[in-house]
């Protein structure tokens, strides 16, 4: 059973562990500024998730890139609530919501850099990266493995990180330098560095050719895993590497907002996430392998071995 909610004050979080006021002396943000804008995060997330509870299996309204990539009328209304939460709270930030952009790779790095850019030069480094139905597909029929994704970053970096599934009450969050939370409570990725333990997620990207590379993948993964998923919601998924549900996660041609939010809950959950060439995380990443770290090289080399690291979005 999943525990009751227990809300957490500012105060408190303040409070928890020292690492705040390491984090303070690190970087130019203040801790009391990132809680605050968790709070409005947390807030956004929890209204547009009552909108996802009273129109689980929604109409599709229409199809974006192709078939497998559709919207509904609630995910507009969902990034609509969110956008206007951080308005009200914070004006001067930028965002970048699934919903606002149009369909296909290109068009989705090239709003992220126009977003990143904006944000620099008006936004003092701050931006919203929102998916309000990540899992849409999922959502449309019914299944509740879909959540609401809100990442801040502040100039180019992850800092906040909150991922509210609705279905089953679950709030993911994090801020840089404090931890990650479920409900209230620390979590932590599972220890065990056995890649034969190991429960790995694939995705399943839009595009058909990025599917064939999954397969791929798949087929060499079988083998030296103990099971495969494909839950086909990269931000639920990445919460659930980071409380131990899940021991990694590859995929490719992911967009920004699928991987804002779940990369701070997962690194500060003591998780690890990498490009599958073995580049090092940014905001622009797409291409992705995201584990509980014990097991990433081992995972990584045996993609690798079989020729499953490499697609161009």
């Amino acid at each position: 059973m999943f525990k009751s909610l227990r809300m957490v004050s500012l105060a408190m979080l303040l409070q928890r562990a020292p690492c705040w006021r390491l984090y303070s002396t690190r970087t130019a943000l203040e801790p009391a500024k990132t809680l605050t804008v968790l709070a409005t995060a947390e807030r956004a997330a929890r209204s547009a998730g009552q909108l996802m509870r009273e129109n689980m299996g929604a109409e599709v309204k229409e199809q974006k890139l192709n078939f497998r990539d559709v919207v509904t009328e609630t995910d507009l209304k969902c990034e609509k609530v969110i956008r206007e939460a951080f308005q009200s709270d914070f004006p001067s930030f930028c965002m970048l919501g699934e919903e606002s952009v149009e369909p296909g790779s290109k068009m989705s790095m090239a709003a992220l850099k126009e977003a990143l850019k904006k944000a620099d030069e008006e936004s003092d480094g701050w931006l919203v990266i929102a998916d309000p139905v990540d899992g849409t597909a999922n959502f449309a029929m019914g299944m509740p493995l879909c959540v609401v994704s809100i990442g801040i970053l502040h100039r180019g970096e992850g800092v906040v990180g909150c991922i509210y599934n609705p279905a089953s009450d679950e709030m993911f969050t994090a801020v840089k330098g404090g931890g990650a939370y479920l409900n209230g409570e620390p979590i932590r990725v599972r220890d065990d560095g056995d890649v034969r333990n190991a429960i790995i997620n694939c995705g399943y990207p839009a595009r058909s050719d990025a599917q064939a590379q999954i397969v791929k993948g798949m087929s060499v993964l079988a083998q030296e895993v103990r099971g495969l998923r494909m839950l086909s919601s990269a931000a639920l998924v990445l919460t659930w590497i980071a409380c131990g549900r899940l021991s990694g996660y590859f995929s490719f041609d992911l967009n920004s907002w699928d991987i804002a939010a779940g990369e701070v809950i997962l690194r500060e959950a003591g998780g690890q996430i990498t490009n599958l060439d073995k580049t090092p995380y940014t905001a622009e990443s797409r291409n992705i392998l995201a584990s509980n770290g014990l097991i990433h090289d081992a995972v990584l080399g045996i993609l690798e071995d079989a020729g499953a690291v490499d697609y161009e979005c």
